[in-house]
């Protein structure tokens, strides 16, 4: 049933982006996925995301009864506005996406704080988290893209399941892999998607069972630049990629800087594209600032909510007198070492899966592109040359904020003593380049001639095999620590009240962070601390205490259990769950508690 839904409203926006704004059908659908991620961020900052949401589904599903009815007086046509073997293709791919995402639970901590407890609080309260939440305000502040994408999955399936959340982001995927495809060639078309998927799984690991938007903001960087250099520069193939430009911010907030370096690069090319008239140069760089504007309100609309909300930015941490400490190169010992990390591995750390060092594949892309250049004709030769340079510039900087991320936000040098994370948000700007340079050296290459089908088949079958591979190793990836939290969580709500809006205060051990935060997103609606309760003293301990309805134990440090004890109706040792009854007057000195021990 979500298959059908997802297909109803999704091929009606697919249809009136390549039916009457005359895109070519392999743009249409990021085109689209994109447009209707900016509708819900705007319907969603405005406070209505609720009735936005059941508008765009409702104009999808108009829109797709207008196609059929299209379709029907067009059928005997001899060129279909939608060609019926990449309608076959697009829809393979989402009961592939629908089949591999099927019970699907969360891996990693990132996938409950950012799409699991926010896309469950949206589900439950039709609105972004305000201030007045449990959820961690610093996490608040990135913005929601993909979690209010999936909020239009949950509307349409009636429920909230960890699964729709993978299924709907895998739309997202499918619609960036889509710009790649050729109605004249299905056989290079499938080809270059199993590339694709190959090479984003070698980079980025089990792509369509991951919730980690790294993977996402570089395909989409990857279509774009496809899109614009494999199309004549206009005002056709400008708006084709605008939205997905602007939507790259909402994914993730680095999305602005790669959003802002595809501008930079497509404004290059403009002016120094000779085959251009004037007119349309002109007015295609008139786009293209047009764009950049949008693009510059949507991260202004944002900062606003977020001032508005209270929620702090981590990027505050980044100033000026951060950037110049943390430049010190020569002069502090610290900084010199993080320098030393961060240099050793952007050349020999490993780039992939397969822990190939980033050296061999700065020496891959450059024999690629010498190979493309050599093979191109002179009006692409010059295009291409172009892009190389600007690309090249853009990944110098990109390294450059990359340091700053290690050595300010992550304190490499001082903290530790390894990058953290270098290679996943490296590959966001580099596996792009990889991606359109093998591409591009495959269809200069080998599709020259006619494909065969023992090559055809063999990529298929290798593409399904990785596709497999990654499912089943995501099955057995759960951290057993994720399971215990469900089941905590499910007895907890068995010996709570369902009448209100509980307070329940998880005090761990000081090692554990992550427990209250699984437990915040299996509990919801109900309000769970998230770390940090303050165990500093006894005193600041029990005040702090009363607040809450219930208390959860989990293997705390042994003055805390000193501390509870004479509190405790019943005997206490490493693990338990409390009603908190309050007594007294309950001033702030007033320490007259009673634990019930439920279980």
């Amino acid at each position: 049933m979500e298959i059908f839904l997802t297909v109803l409203w999704f091929f009606g926006f697919v249809y009136a982006s390549s039916r009457w704004l005359k895109m070519d059908v392999a743009y249409a659908p990021i085109f689209s996925a994109s447009l209707v991620g900016l509708l819900l961020f705007v319907f969603a900052v405005s406070n209505y995301l609720k009735q936005g949401t059941w508008f765009i589904i409702y104009s999808g599903v108009i829109l797709s009864a207008v196609c059929s009815i299209d379709a029907w007086y067009n059928r005997k046509k001899e060129q279909a506005f939608f060609p019926v073997k990449l309608f076959m293709v697009l829809l393979s791919l989402i009961v592939v996406s629908s089949l591999v995402s099927i019970g699907m639970k969360f891996t990693v901590i990132d996938d409950y704080v950012y799409w699991g407890i926010i896309g469950k609080y949206l589900y439950l309260n039709h609105h972004l988290p305000d201030s007045n939440t449990a959820i961690i305000a610093r996490h608040l502040a990135y913005t929601p893209g993909t979690s209010i994408f999936q909020y239009l999955f949950y509307t349409l399936a009636g429920k909230y399941n960890p699964a729709i959340s993978y299924f709907a982001q895998n739309i997202l995927l499918i619609s960036s892999l889509f710009v790649v495809l050729k109605k004249d060639d299905l056989k290079r078309t499938l080809i270059f998607l199993c590339l694709l998927v190959i090479l984003l799984t070698l980079f980025s690991g089990s792509i369509f069972t991951k919730l980690q938007v790294d993977y996402l903001l570089s395909i989409y960087f990857f279509s774009v630049l496809w899109i614009y250099f494999r199309e004549k520069p206009g005002l056709l193939t400008l708006l084709t990629i605008s939205l997905p430009i602007c939507f790259l911010f909402l994914i993730k907030e680095i999305g602005f800087a790669l959003g802002f370096f595809l501008l930079i690069i497509i404004f290059f090319d403009l002016v120094f594209h000779k085959d251009l008239d004037r007119k349309t140069r002109v007015a295609s760089i008139v786009f293209v600032v047009f764009i950049g504007s949008i693009l510059f309100v949507l991260k202004q609309t944002w900062t606003d909510h977020c001032q508005a909300m209270g929620f702090l930015k981590f990027n505050t941490a980044v100033n000026m007198e951060t950037i110049k400490h943390s430049l010190q190169i020569f002069s502090n010992e610290n900084i010199q070492k993080g320098f030393f990390l961060f240099i050793r591995d952007i050349f020999i750390g490993p780039a992939d899966r397969l822990n190939i060092p980033y050296i061999f594949w700065y020496l891959a892309v450059i024999f690629f592109w010498i190979k493309i250049y050599n093979k191109a004709g002179i009006k692409n030769q010059n295009r291409y040359a172009r892009l190389l340079k600007i690309l090249s510039v853009s990944f110098v900087i990109y390294l450059i904020l990359m340091y700053f991320l290690q050595i300010i936000i992550f304190n490499v040098g001082v903290s530790y003593d390894h990058t953290i994370g270098l290679t996943r948000y490296l590959n966001i700007f580099f596996s792009q380049m990889v991606f359109f340079a093998v591409l591009l050296f495959v269809d200069h290459t080998f599709f020259k001639n006619t494909v065969s089908n023992k090559m055809l088949y063999s990529f298929i079958l290798f593409g399904f095999l990785v596709l497999g591979i990654s499912r089943i190793e995501t099955t057995f990836h759960r951290d057993s620590h994720d399971k215990e939290a469900e089941l905590i969580a499910q007895k907890i709500e068995m010996n709570m009240e369902k009448k209100k809006e509980n307070l329940i205060c998880v005090v761990p051990g000081t090692n554990d962070h992550h427990l209250g935060i699984k437990l915040l997103y299996h509990l919801l609606p109900d309000r769970v601390n998230h770390g940090g309760f303050p165990v500093q003293n006894k005193d600041i301990f029990l005040s702090s205490l009363q607040q809450y309805d219930y208390v959860f134990f989990n293997h705390p440090d042994p003055p805390v259990i000193e501390w509870i004890h004479p509190f405790v109706d019943k005997t206490f040792e490493n693990q338990g769950f409390f009603r908190i009854r309050k007594e007294g007057t309950q001033t702030a000195e007033d320490k007259n508690i009673k634990l019930i021990k439920l279980f």
